[in-house]
């Protein structure tokens, strides 16, 4: 019987200069699995890169002593054996089959498959949930998600503050798909994109002939929305006299359109969403405080990514898979430096930042995981040398250090020039080099020159 975990061969690199001399080991690794062959570690890192194996099977070769660090620096997660104490005699007629090699290759994928069985386990374990389009792990947004399951039956409003990109739109959704409401409309408006003249005829709607223009009935969004819900984001730059208008809608549960007289019943449940702090607004008098109370039924505050990191390895392997299916790009994972670097990072732009960063780096990679080189240029400053490790064992040592020198030293002038406003004559005085030795390397790293006015 194959010792194979699913329906297709799985992947074994053999590192061996010799394997022509081993026909009968060949031919019985072949029966069971796919395996690649190669001579060395500079063909093998090259392997892991765009084919990784569930296996690494080394030479036991002195010379091959070497492959065996290079591979467990480029991922430690790969089991490594030795072979090559046997002759190949010993694995002919039968022989693969009672060898303690063959033994090590089913123990190590059964291991591997119930390091991946406990894994599952684990990840249930801490609770993902999913409200609405919004995933996490982390347990105090999952009380978040208790909590608005039980007020969306209600016809509450709520406030949803947090930084931009955290996912206020997608709770909001959420809110609205947890209540007797999903079968009516959901209506977004962004406050803050309209502008201030267009937003009270955006909401409010106007009859024909209200302005010159108005040649027939405008229905608003809060008309629209019917008896389903009405999402007002970035309500924190919405106009002052808009709030008063908005507020007595909330108040008397009806509003008129722009130059009607007539009321028109307003059904639908509020949730508002804000980046800012409308206390502070309140105190600045940019925003009403009778408004912000009745918006404020219910509050909401959405953590930014950087206070919830373990959801980012799980957005990380949710991102990926979408757009790995929309691009149709087969994308395994990534690596261990594309990990660490996505883990480390603040995340200004929180989930929206991480999500476009992944789809920048779906639609650039060439292989099957994810390298630093695919990560858009913000990941690259100040990372150079870190990329360079990337290409270990495909340079020699000289070559990936020389590389790295110039990387940070191309940093390091740039950085001069930009504060000295490209002052050639001051940035070089700061670099305690003269000006012919900061031209000349300028020339060779290839830093592009600008004008400044005292040179």
């Amino acid at each position: 019987m194959k010792a194979t975990l699913s329906e297709s061969p799985l992947h074994i690199l053999l590192v061996d200069p010799s394997s022509k001399e081993r026909p009968a080991l060949m031919s019985a690794l072949r029966q069971h699995y796919r395996v690649t062959v190669v001579s060395g570690g500079k063909e093998g890192i090259h392997v892991l890169k765009y084919d990784p194996p569930v296996l690494i099977i080394i030479d036991a070769g002195e010379r091959n002593m070497h492959d065996l660090s290079l591979f467990d620096e480029y991922d430690q997660e790969l089991p490594l054996t030795l072979v090559g104490l046997h002759t190949d005699d010993e694995y002919a007629e039968g022989g693969f089959k009672r060898s303690a090699l063959k033994s090590w290759i089913e123990q190590t994928i059964a291991a591997r498959q119930l390091h991946k069985q406990v894994a599952d386990l684990a990840l249930q374990e801490v609770h993902v949930q999913t409200f609405g389009g919004f995933v996490t792990c982390d347990v105090d947004v999952i009380e978040i998600f208790r909590v608005l399951r039980r007020v969306a039956e209600t016809d509450v409003s709520i406030l949803i503050t947090g930084e931009s990109g955290t996912g206020k739109e997608l709770i909001a959704r959420g809110i609205h798909e947890c209540s007797g409401r999903k079968a009516h409309p959901f209506v977004a408006i962004n406050c803050a994109a309209i502008p201030e003249h267009l937003l009270e005829t955006e909401l409010f709607g106007y009859e024909k002939g209200a302005f010159t223009g108005a040649v027939a009935i405008k229905v608003g969004k809060l008309e629209y929305a019917a008896k389903g819900t009405i999402f007002l984001d970035e309500i924190g730059d919405m106009p002052l006299l808009t709030q008063a208008k908005l507020l007595r809608s909330l108040q008397e549960r009806t509003f008129e359109r722009v130059g009607g007289n007539l009321p028109i019943a307003f059904r639908a449940r509020v949730v508002a969403a804000t980046n800012k702090d409308l206390s502070e607004g309140v105190e600045n008098k940019t925003f009403r405080e009778d408004l912000l109370y009745r918006l404020n039924t219910m509050h909401t505050h959405l953590p930014s990514l950087r206070d919830r990191r373990d959801d980012i390895p799980l957005l990380m392997d949710r991102f990926v898979s979408s757009f790995g299916q929309q691009y149709h790009k087969k994308l395994l994972d990534f690596s261990p430096w594309v990990s660490n670097t996505l883990q480390a990072y603040n995340w200004p732009g929180n989930v929206r930042e991480l999500l476009n960063t992944i789809q920048h780096a779906v639609l650039l990679a060439d292989g099957p995981r994810i390298e630093l080189k695919d990560l858009p240029e913000q990941f690259q400053q100040g990372m150079k040398a870190t990329i360079l490790l990337d290409k270990l064992g495909t340079l020699p040592l000289g070559e990936l250090v020389e590389q790295a020198k110039a990387d940070l030293e191309r940093q390091i002038i740039q950085r001069a020039l930009d504060k000295f406003s490209f002052s050639k004559s001051r940035c070089a005085y700061y670099l305690r080099i003269d000006r012919k030795t900061l031209y000349r390397k300028m020339k060779a790293l290839d830093i592009q020159d600008r004008e400044s006015e005292d040179g």
